[in-house]
């Protein structure tokens, strides 16, 4: 998958090493579901074009550029980098069940302080948030491209109950699961396809 973002910098305000040169750069994203996650939420607010739409799109596209900066220019140790590559396979091969950090620990033989802290200090983020964002990214996948009801997409991305899964979706994208849906029917760019009882895989 390829996504781009064109833009242009005025001023001086900005003190990143990448805005001052004019060579290419390569960076091997380390938290590349949270890039995901925060491009498309751009992408929906340059769409929307709510209030304050270009504040928000600044913002989200400044905090991209400021961790794609961090990338190219933080050694990370390898070590740490492999556990936390480690870890996010396993949550992503397993969100659907319920994850502890002790099943996390177990995978990689470390103890679960450790890779808590690791995890969080190689991503900025906890583990419970990033298995939190895999969740949500399916569910939006699944609220647009499934002919599965919301207490079913509930169901099977292991939310305990409906009311909690349209909270924590409605926190973290600013509107409840049917009103996603509604906003995504006006777009058609967007198909569905059919997921069966016996396959719904993503």
């Amino acid at each position: 998958e390829m996504y781009a973002a064109h833009f242009h910098c005025e001023g001086e305000g900005v003190p990143l090493p990448l805005f001052s040169s004019n060579i290419s750069c390569k960076a091997r994203i380390t938290s590349e579901s949270y890039f995901k996650h925060r491009f498309s939420l751009l992408t929906q607010q340059w769409l929307r074009k709510n209030t304050y739409y270009e504040v928000t799109c600044h913002c989200i596209l400044l905090e991209l550029l400021t961790l794609l900066n961090i990338e190219i220019t933080h050694n990370e140790d390898p070590s740490v980098n492999n556990l936390v590559l480690q870890i996010k396979e396993y949550i992503t091969n397993h969100y659907r069940q319920k994850i502890t950090l002790a099943d996390l620990a177990a995978v990689v033989e470390r103890t679960p302080n450790y890779i808590s802290t690791a995890f969080h200090n190689a991503t900025g983020q906890t583990i419970s948030e990033y298995t939190k964002q895999i969740k949500l990214s399916a569910a939006r996948d699944l609220l647009t491209k499934s002919t599965m009801s919301i207490g079913e997409i509930s169901d099977y991305l292991g939310f305990c109950e409906q009311s909690y899964f349209n909270k924590v979706f409605k926190k973290a994208t600013g509107v409840s699961p049917s009103a996603y849906i509604r906003e995504k029917k006006l777009d058609p760019s967007i198909g569905a396809i059919e997921l069966t009882p016996k396959d719904r895989s993503l």
